[in-house]
């Protein structure tokens, strides 16, 4: 609204990898940005699946697919991660860092929202191995969303990744940077860090220095990445 631009390097690399009737996951949808992005590219054959936990940040997403008629994406107000049932989600001042873990700064309140493994959650569905596209955003939670689809990872053979490495928030959630990217590498995906100055996808083979990459203040690496088989 203020900039008119929002994470455009990883929407040129959404253009690029998502293609029409692509099954696509959108893990910490927010208001809908990359949702309604992603349900444009994969049209009326395809289908986004969208889970936001809270219910501020949802209503606004249910309001922006309604408003923009989309019938290709399905809404789930739940939040994502290795187990299932209820856990309690740490809502900041900002709506865009509500996390899993609790806060230690702008803490403003907690609430009890759903949660699901995407494993459990495309348990019953033949489209498991038919997702071709999943970015995840969860404020530091992203290796719980990964080791909670392990079956999906295991048996699909062409699915792509972007997610947000942000190292101090995965450290404030219990995990370990290097685990969570040998965890990547473990099922076959090569990583590939997001040059802002070219605008291009960068390969680099060593996690370590994948990890120094993105811990570089002020550089010209994202700290998102995306991962493909």
């Amino acid at each position: 609204s203020h900039y008119g631009t929002y994470e455009e390097l990883e929407a040129k690399i959404m253009e690029e990898k998502i293609k029409v009737g692509n099954i696509v996951v959108d893990v910490g949808a927010n208001i809908g940005l990359h949702t309604l992005n992603m349900a444009r590219i994969v049209g009326n054959t395809g289908r986004v699946f969208a889970f936001e936990p809270d219910p501020s940040n949802f209503e606004i997403l249910e309001k922006n697919v309604k408003i923009n008629n989309y019938q290709n994406i399905i809404l789930e107000q739940k939040a994502v991660g290795d187990k299932h049932g209820r856990t309690t989600l740490y809502q900041s001042e900002h709506p865009g860092r509500h996390r899993i873990f609790p806060l230690t700064k702008q803490a403003k309140g907690q609430i009890q929202v759903e949660l699901t493994s995407l494993d459990k959650y495309f348990t019953d569905s033949n489209l498991a191995n038919k997702i071709n596209f999943i970015k995840i955003d969860v404020e530091g939670f992203e290796f719980s969303v990964l080791k909670g689809m392990k079956n999906i990872l295991k048996n699909n053979k062409k699915i792509k990744i972007l997610f947000e490495n942000m190292q101090i928030n995965t450290i404030q959630a219990g995990f370990t940077p290097i685990k969570l990217l040998n965890y990547l590498t473990s099922y076959d995906f090569k990583l590939f860090c997001l040059d802002d100055r070219t605008k291009k996808l960068l390969h680099v083979s060593n996690n370590e220095e994948i990890l120094k990459l993105c811990a570089t203040p002020h550089n010209y690496i994202s700290i998102n990445l995306f991962c493909e088989k």
